[in-house]
């Protein structure tokens, strides 16, 4: 008898330490889901000049691999997607700090720090060059060189890159119009344009004699930037990323985008 009651009571204890941590991961779990839709509904903000990460928008609905994975990230968490697209870097940086979204979704940038916590980076984005009709560049070594005219797009990844690592060639910068990239090119008014490689195959695609050199000069990683102070919250999303990578989703959004140079991140 004494045997049963001690039995009995071992496993009334695991009974309440199973409960006990089930309460525990249940008020995790709402006060993440708190932290992240303060309003009831996941504000993500988004920015429409990176064709790697936005391919498209219709009546609200931003498409692409960002797009994706809000959608399943306000899925997961029951509440609805309430999209804050800005149109230019310009007003993004514009809405940064002034509560106007919950998280944000585009490349990792150190200029952003006192306004978001990044998650782990869930993909990575190849930066490569596009060589105008008729010139004479094969290798990614002769594009720093007096002489060379390097294009690329204001206020692009790209732009902070080339700017940071070319030192002898000229730099020119270009509005994010395909239109002036394609113009560029075509007058032979720069030797190579350097953006990613989703921008440059879309410019490639309109101009026969343009090629690329191989390999890339930078790989840009792309995560989840959770507005400052909301630890539960950015717990929430890096396990959602973590299940994404696992399940392929991310990797099923780019095939499915048909994108190019863009990879899921290790």
């Amino acid at each position: 008898m004494r045997r049963l009651v001690y039995a009995l009571a071992a496993f009334l204890a695991l009974g309440a330490v199973v409960l006990a941590r089930a309460e525990a991961a249940d008020f995790e779990l709402q006060e993440a889901r708190a932290q992240l839709s303060p309003t009831g509904k996941l504000r993500a903000a988004f920015l429409l000049t990176n064709p790697a990460l936005v391919t498209g928008q219709q009546g609200g609905e931003v498409r692409g691999l960002v797009g994706d994975l809000a959608r399943a990230i306000a899925e997961r968490i029951g509440v609805p997607l309430q999209p804050r697209i800005y149109s230019t870097r310009g007003t993004f940086e514009s809405s940064l700090g002034r509560g106007e979204w919950d998280i944000e979704l585009d490349t990792r940038s150190a200029r952003y720090a006192s306004f978001v916590d990044y998650s782990a980076n869930f993909a990575t984005i190849d930066q490569v060059y596009l060589v105008g009709p008729g010139k004479t560049l094969k290798e990614l070594a002769e594009v720093d060189r007096k002489g060379v005219r390097v294009a690329t797009t204001e206020n692009s990844d790209a732009e902070g890159i080339i700017f940071g690592t070319i030192k002898e060639a000229q730099i020119l910068r270009v509005p994010p119009e395909s239109e002036k990239a394609i113009s560029l090119l075509k007058s032979g008014a720069a030797e190579v344009f350097g953006d990613s490689a989703e921008y440059l195959a879309g410019i490639a695609a309109q101009m026969p004699g343009t090629r690329f050199l191989p390999g890339r000069f930078a790989t840009v990683p792309v995560a989840i930037g959770v507005a400052r102070g909301r630890p539960a919250a950015l717990a929430l999303v890096n396990q959602f990323l973590q299940e994404a990578k696992a399940s392929g989703l991310i990797k099923r959004s780019i095939e499915r985008a048909h994108l190019h140079g863009v990879s899921v991140a290790p």
